[in-house]
């Protein structure tokens, strides 16, 4: 049997820990669980320890960043013999079977890095609202279609992306791929991380008839309308600025930001300009850091081992 890890990312996730570390305990398929909490206040890592006994809890002590903490797990994971690692969001759950059917499909298709299942809400009574855009033809080729017909199913379907709230990565794929860009706190990532996986010639892909379960269809967000578009706006130009697949142009992406800026300054659009201006600046500081993330990228730099996981003890389980 194949050595499975699961890496769970906490912070502040108490009101789902035992729904998600519940459906991880699985005796027909066990797995080592590593759950690395991110600085949390509201009693996550001791309601893991006190319920979960048998997961490895790393606690970071500050919010190290959904990509940075994820790292830090992949290195716990990789040097304990794993396999596979599968990245499971703290607000998600799986169903019984899905872990041990993913793996089983890895196996089968080694040109698959990263295969995902399907994404259910937290009832389970429907597909997950961004799961179903991920999961469109255009992204997707084959998987609705052949659901709504009645054909026979693949045992796995390409797509250009599919969010990393439940992945499974081969040891393959992360030693081709590395660990996640720091450059992206949270938000970003995981697109990023499927650029490089591209650039790397494998393929990542979604698994029908198996699923996860995840709980955030009702969450509302409190930010404004100009912070929602900052940080849209920075999200998608930080990922085109990074991307290896595109040409080493950094100014023509600037420059389609700019122009945007002076439409919205000539249409009077005050919310999208205030948004574009605060991004720009942003971009215009970080440039530096952009374009060594992409060299980087381009040279296959394996993003693992950089700091602050130098300071990890895993057997402390304590970032000092």
């Amino acid at each position: 049997m194949k050595k499975v890890a699961v890496i769970v990312v906490t912070y502040n996730g108490s009101k789902w820990v035992n729904r998600c570390f519940g459906s991880l305990r699985d005796p027909e398929f066990p797995v080592k669980v590593i759950a690395v909490d991110n600085g949390s206040s509201d009693g996550t890592p001791e309601q893991i320890s006190e319920a979960f006994g048998e997961v490895q809890l790393v606690r970071t002590q500050k919010n190290l960043g959904f990509g940075q903490a994820n790292n830090l797990g992949i290195r716990l994971a990789l040097a304990g013999g794993a396999d596979y690692v599968f990245l499971l969001n703290q607000d998600a759950w799986v169903e019984k079977g899905t872990l041990s059917k993913l793996v089983e499909t890895a196996e089968k298709h080694p040109d698959y890095g990263i295969v995902s299942p399907v994404h259910l809400t937290g009832p389970g009574d429907k597909p997950d609202r961004q799961f179903l855009v991920y999961s469109s033809e255009e992204k997707c080729p084959g998987l609705i279609s052949d659901l709504l017909s009645g054909r026979q199913l693949r045992e796995v379907y390409s797509t250009s992306f599919v969010n990393a709230a439940a992945w499974l990565v081969s040891k393959a794929c992360l030693e081709k791929t590395g660990g996640f860009d720091p450059v992206f706190f949270m938000y970003g990532e995981d697109d990023d991380y499927l650029n490089r996986v591209f650039y790397r010639g494998l393929k990542v892909g979604i698994v029908p008839g198996i699923y996860i379960h995840h709980d955030r269809e009702e969450r509302k967000s409190s930010i404004s309308q100009v912070a929602y578009l900052k940080k849209y706006l920075l999200k998608t130009q930080t990922v085109t600025l990074v991307n290896p697949n595109l040409p080493a142009a950094p100014g023509r992406y600037m420059g389609k930001l700019l122009m945007q800026i002076f439409r919205h300054l000539i249409f009077l659009r005050v919310r999208y300009l205030a948004a574009s201006l605060s991004v720009w600046q942003i971009l215009w500081k970080k440039r530096k850091s952009f374009r060594d993330s992409k060299n980087a990228k381009l040279t296959g730099k394996s993003f693992l081992f950089l700091q602050p996981e130098a300071g990890v003890s895993a057997k402390e389980g304590l970032l000092k």
